[in-house]
């Protein structure tokens, strides 16, 4: 009697033994069978990625390289009549902006650096045989291609509603074709009623640039140099002849 007792559990020790394995080849199996594949259609895509990137080299001399993974996600989107992949910053002053003087500012910055700045002065993407690629501007880098000016009458004041819809409608108004994702509205003197029909006076700076060229932090970083933020944000206002007295720091839209 002890013996078939001891035989059963052995015999159910062995089932469950069995239906484990059993269990683990079925994970496995499907591994085993599509790992390969994608693995092949992996190194496909890589080998044609490479020869992709040759063919431009050497029949595509105004690109000039392979848009990055991470750029390349904020890519979908049409640049020259809808970009849905801008993004805006504000910049309010307490006295009225020289658009000569913001305009020399950012060319003295960009110069300083060019190869550091070439998404912002000899670059733009393209589309070659399935592939986002850098291609380099037709005409010299122009910096007055990269500002707009908006004059408002001097007498007239604008609402927090109409200030707002009119800039709604430039960060997602198209990029100018062949040159660089980014553009920058100066709007030197404004008067806005804000609340408790209080009317004030200030100027407006905006921003405006495709994720592509890069994140919120490293336009704040460019925008530090050529405003200097830092005394900014210490102080509220600056006195530099490079830079705009600012009364509210930049918000991010």
């Amino acid at each position: 009697m002890e013996i078939n007792i001891e035989t059963d559990q052995a015999s159910r020790e062995n089932r469950a033994a069995v239906k484990a394995i059993t269990f683990a080849a079925l994970l496995w199996i499907p591994v085993l069978i599509f790992a390969p594949t994608l693995l092949f259609l992996l190194a496909v895509l890589f080998l044609y990625r490479e020869i992709v990137s040759l063919s431009a080299k050497i029949f595509q001399k105004e690109l000039d390289h392979v848009v990055s993974g991470l750029d390349n996600t904020f890519s979908a989107d049409d640049f020259w009549t809808n970009p849905k992949g801008a993004n805006s910053f504000i910049l309010f002053t307490k006295d009225e902006i020289d658009f000569q003087l913001v305009q020399r500012r950012f060319t003295n910055v960009l110069e300083s650096h060019p190869s550091g700045y070439q998404k912002l002065m000899t670059l733009y993407p393209t589309v070659y045989k399935g592939y986002s690629f850098w291609k380099y501007c037709d005409a010299p880098f122009n910096i007055e291609n990269h500002f707009v000016l908006k004059l408002f009458e001097k007498h007239e004041v604008i609402t927090e509603r109409v200030f707002n819809a009119f800039i709604c409608d430039w960060t997602k108004s198209r990029f100018r074709f062949s040159c660089p994702l980014w553009e920058i509205l100066i709007i030197p003197s404004l008067q806005m009623a804000v609340k408790e029909n209080k009317v004030i006076n200030q100027g407006v700076l905006c921003f405006k640039s495709h994720h592509m060229l890069g994140d919120g932090y490293s336009k704040l970083k460019l925008l530090e140099k050529v405003f200097d933020l830092s005394e900014i944000l210490e102080h509220g206002t600056v006195s530099n002849e490079y830079s705009v007295q600012v009364g509210t720091f930049m918000q991010n839209i």
